[in-house]
């Protein structure tokens, strides 16, 4: 007798105003189904009223992977077969950033709610195994531009057109060029709804097209989502891009007329050519000195090889509510913090008033302000005594984070410095340059250097990012 089904239950609880009335989904499951039903609130995920938001899009996609994961710890027993359920409401970019992740596994079903009516479309995403005599999307149109590195724009929409005006001007304040553009769609006055029947025909289109990219551009790196239909649509098209894609995917989300950065998969990827690295110290008058000009030149010199390919940001004398002020002006791909540990994991910044003495940002409020970088860096590097449990903490949200345990000497931080951004000149990938560092400053017997430590986040690309690749 064959083991039944076990059906995993993926809810986008994200929006609050609208949400799916679940007992529409269990009716559309077998009576005696084995379910297991896990939520994204439950896995860190901050719900809005309409399920889309300004920044912190990163919180969410951990908060999906961290859930997923979850999931499959619980229930892939290797013997029980699985079948993934998707639903919910959510923007257009969580809701591909879901399809994505999910692309892996051969079983899965949408469920998505009919706008203004109780019924639900599901249907299963599985690969046809031939064209469907009727294509799906009848306005389908390949359109070469100007850059044949650049990445590709890839428009689909179901009944809603997208703009190219609202594309182009995407990629020009991003600061890039397109090498094509895919548009993927249907008529606004022939609606066709995404369900059981259509769904095949729709998934080869979608399919075929995408593998056609490749060969047709193969110098193109990356693709850019640009989505417009039901959340189904979205999950749809992420889950035949992986891993089907070339190179790094960014899923903008579209906002009183503007698409807006949002998401990027892996979430990992690379953003710009150029990183940026924000200095940020603090030396409240009340506590020992730091030597900050000694601190920053170190890392000037060190990257004087590359100084025309990344930027160097110095705030010094960082008060409370600038850590978040510029994370959010400068989005830097490393943060690199120097300033004097409290006993608690946190930090004394500098106070507002004329006085400049110290105020403690404690490690909850530390590890908060970082977490809403948006878009979240890539590396964080605390130069400051006793943080390597706030590392640790942090470590969760961002591809690398670095800390010390114990007291962290001036003249130790310096050479870390140089030693580290050295290596990354050199085209060292994170990893290899702190392993690097660690080892020549361990030869050299510097004080303290064992206690420095680095931390991955396990859904992350474990240090491998490469800052200046030669």
């Amino acid at each position: 007798m064959p083991t039944p089904e076990r059906h995993v239950l993926l809810h986008l609880d994200l929006a609050t105003a609208n949400p799916i009335p679940m007992d529409s989904v269990r009716l559309n499951l077998p009576a005696d189904a084995n379910i297991r039903e896990y939520r994204m609130t439950d896995h860190g995920a901050e719900p809005m009223p309409y399920g889309s938001r300004e920044r912190g899009w990163h919180l969410w996609a951990r908060s999906f992977e961290a859930m997923l994961r979850t999931a499959r710890s619980e229930c892939e027993d290797g013997r029980t077969p699985l079948r993934y359920h998707v639903m919910g409401r959510a923007a257009l970019p969580m809701a591909a950033y879901a399809g994505l992740a999910l692309s892996g596994a051969t079983n899965v079903t949408v469920h998505n709610p009919r706008r203004k009516t109780p019924h639900l479309d599901s249907f299963a995403l599985e690969q046809p195994s031939s064209a469907a005599a009727t294509p799906f999307f009848t306005v389908d149109r390949l359109e070469k531009r100007s850059d044949p590195r650049g990445p590709i724009a890839l428009c689909v929409g179901l009944g809603q057109p997208i703009s190219h005006h609202s594309v182009a001007d995407f990629f020009q304040r991003q600061g890039r060029h397109c090498a094509a553009a895919l548009s993927l769609n249907t008529p606004p006055n022939d609606p066709r709804f995404l369900d059981a029947e259509h769904a095949p025909a729709a998934l080869w289109q979608l399919t075929s097209r995408i593998l056609g990219l490749r060969r047709q551009h193969e110098h193109s790196r990356g693709l850019v989502l640009f989505c417009a239909g039901p959340m189904s649509l979205a999950v749809a098209v992420g889950w035949a891009l992986n891993p089907r894609i070339h190179g790094p995917l960014w899923i903008p989300n579209y906002d009183n007329g503007t698409y807006r950065p949002a998401l990027h998969f892996p979430l990992s990827g690379p953003r710009r050519h150029e990183p940026r690295i924000l200095l940020l110290t603090a030396a409240p008058q009340n506590e020992g000195s730091i030597d900050l000009q000694h601190q920053h030149r170190a890392v000037q010199d060190a990257l004087r090889p590359v100084e025309s390919r990344c930027k160097v940001i110095l705030s010094t004398g960082i008060r409370g509510t600038d850590l978040a002020d510029k994370l959010r002006e400068h989005s830097p791909e490393i943060v690199h913090i120097l300033a004097h540990g409290t006993d608690r994991g946190g930090m004394y910044a500098v106070s507002a008033d004329a006085q400049l003495k110290a105020v403690e940002i404690i490690q909850r409020e530390l590890v908060e302000i970082l977490r809403h970088g948006d878009p979240p860096p890539r590396l964080v590097l605390l130069h400051i005594c006793g943080a390597g449990g706030t590392a640790e903490r942090l470590a969760q949200d961002f591809d690398m984070t670095i800390g010390a345990t114990e007291t962290l000497w001036q003249d130790t931080a310096a050479a870390f410095s140089t030693e580290f951004y050295g290596a990354l000149a050199s085209g060292l990938s994170l990893r290899a340059a702190h392993d690097r560092t660690m080892l020549n400053l361990g030869i050299l017997e510097k004080p303290g250097i064992q206690a420095i430590r680095a931390y991955h986040c396990p859904t992350g690309d474990q240090g491998e990012w490469i800052p200046f690749p030669r």
